[in-house]
């Protein structure tokens, strides 16, 4: 059973008076050690806490548990004092984090701190463009990204919304401008014809759709592209089935670059014909391949391009 000097020692007194100086307090401290006949638990935490606040830099910023009052130590500052004091016991410091005295250190608090704002202020790297993230201007002879400095961002005519695995999908989703004849190029089957007004260069359709195919199946075939992804890496896309291609595998390829007026190239992963000549009304659409476009993909290219090239999409028009 504690004594009544220590209930009512100089701990309780605190909350209501001036906190007493430093000599009175050793006063106060050896009192308490001769009324209860051995030295207070509660005497000690008091003691223990005055030398920690001793220690502690107030100016430093970062601290775990905020500002403590020289002057006037609550029980809640003892409460956060003994669970600081457990946590810097379970780690365990080395020597070079203890003030001289042996009062730990929150030194190590601060350094994480000053780790993850060193972090923080690393410069981010930004990610370099691929190179199928540009478009190409043919007014600048310039490639950009998102748009060209002097005429803006890119034009793009959409395809009409048609879900996929429909019926006659490909044709459904031909852009209001444009429809589906008989080609002018000879045993090359079905065209797309400009219905519209005179489409101007830098105009941009796409992207191609088909179902993604292995290399043996698209070089079988007249609807297949090859999407570059690596030196060791190819991807083919395939637009033989109607239900899940669009409108650009009825777009013929021209019979030379001087018949050409879409230009086909690789965009984001995705194959997009754009305008390099302008388009009149009544005219067909053909197109040709861009040179950086083809320059990564070699001999499967070049197998791909003289299949389209000289078979054509020999479709034949089954809704005459």
């Amino acid at each position: 059973m504690e004594s009544e000097d220590v209930k009512h020692g100089p701990f309780r007194e605190t909350a209501h008076a001036p906190a007493p100086a430093d000599s009175q307090l050793c006063e106060d401290m050896q009192t308490c050690t001769t009324s209860a006949g051995g030295t207070s638990g509660g005497c000690v935490t008091i003691v223990d806490q005055q030398k920690v606040v001793k220690k502690e830099e107030p100016e430093d910023e970062g601290y775990l548990y905020g500002e403590i009052s020289e002057k006037n130590v609550s029980p809640v500052d003892q409460s956060d004092e003994e669970l600081m004091k457990t946590v810097k016991e379970e780690e365990e410091p080395e020597e070079d984090d203890y003030l001289s005295e042996g009062t730990p250190s929150v030194r190590r608090v601060i350094i994480v701190d000053e780790d993850n704002e060193v972090f923080q202020k690393k410069p981010i790297k930004e990610e370099e463009p691929e190179d199928d993230d540009y478009l190409y201007c043919e007014d600048c002879k310039s490639f950009f990204i998102s748009e060209c400095e002097v005429h803006g961002p890119a034009l793009f005519i959409r395809d009409t919304l048609v879900p996929m695995g429909v019926v006659d999908r490909a044709r459904q989703t031909l852009p209001l401008e444009l429809e589906i004849l008989k080609s002018s190029i000879s045993d090359s089957g079905l065209g797309v014809f400009n219905k519209g007004e005179t489409l101007p260069v830098g105009v941009h359709f796409g992207p191609y759709q088909g179902d993604p195919v292995d290399r043996e199946e698209a070089m079988n075939s007249v609807y297949s592209w090859v999407i570059y992804k690596s030196i060791q890496c190819e991807e083919y896309v395939d637009a033989t089935r109607e239900t899940h291609a669009n409108w650009m595998r009825y777009v013929n390829c021209a019979r030379s670059s001087e018949e050409k007026n879409l230009m086909a190239f690789q965009y984001q992963g995705g194959i997009l014909y754009r305008c390099c000549q302008p388009i009149e009304p009544g005219q067909e659409l053909l197109v040709w391949y861009e040179e950086e476009y083809a320059k990564h993909l070699g001999v499967t290219f070049d197998y791909l391009w003289n299949k389209k090239s000289t078979n054509g999409n020999c479709e034949v028009d089954l809704h005459q």
